[in-house]
């Protein structure tokens, strides 16, 4: 049996990503290939019990290594118990932020040494790299504007000020420009049907497997 693929949404707040990881998932489901959405922080009860202390008001006051500490302990958890085994399965596995927005969030937003966070990410995951990762490209204001237009969803990171998801846009856009070939970029601006067929596309041209989508 072949492994499953592996492929990370990524984006600032509002911009859609978690939107299009549902609606592939949908589409994937539909072709008949066999799929496992997921999220991070998340993914496994001790995962989500952590996001629950992340986005509460003790993981407001938190320090940003403790944040980062945090969030890469789930990590740890939701490649153990979710991911490696849903990809050897030959599950392909859709995955809500991973690794790179500890880099953007702790690192560009919060200023932690960007070196130091890569060496905990690779403790963490070991050698589960994503197949592909998929960033959905906002401006952050209008990702902000979204995000605050949704009351209940609001938290503590979204408050965190223009500057600071001005830092985390630009992590996550100069890792996309160096790295191009690990990632996809897609206009987030778009109708979300449009976003979600550009990133189609870029499936079926990426990996055989993916052109019946």
């Amino acid at each position: 049996m072949s492994p499953g693929r592996f492929i990370v949404f990524e984006g600032t707040e509002g911009s859609g990503k978690s939107t299009q990881v549902r609606l592939l998932g949908e589409r994937m489901r539909a072709a008949g290939l066999p799929v496992d959405v997921t999220r991070e922080p998340g993914g496994t009860p001790a995962g989500e019990a952590i996001r629950t202390l992340l986005f509460s008001e003790a993981g407001a006051g938190a320090a940003p290594r403790t944040v980062a500490l945090l969030h890469t302990a789930a990590r740890a958890e939701h490649v153990a118990r979710r991911i490696e085994p849903a990809v050897a399965s030959g599950t392909h596995v859709l995955c809500d932020r991973f690794l790179d927005s500890t880099l953007a969030y702790q690192g560009g937003g919060s200023g932690l040494p960007i070196d130091e966070l890569l060496e905990l990410q690779s403790f963490a995951v070991g050698n589960c790299e994503p197949d592909l990762r998929v960033l959905i490209a906002v401006d952050v204001e209008v990702g902000l504007q979204r995000r605050f237009g949704v009351d209940e969803e609001v938290n503590w990171i979204d408050r965190a000020g223009l500057d600071f998801h001005s830092r985390v846009q630009a992590v996550f856009q100069d890792r996309a420009r160096t790295y191009p070939t690990q990632w996809l970029v897609v206009d987030g601006d778009q109708p979300a049907t449009a976003v979600s067929e550009e990133i189609v596309l870029g499936l079926r041209r990426l990996f055989p497997e993916f052109a019946g989508l």
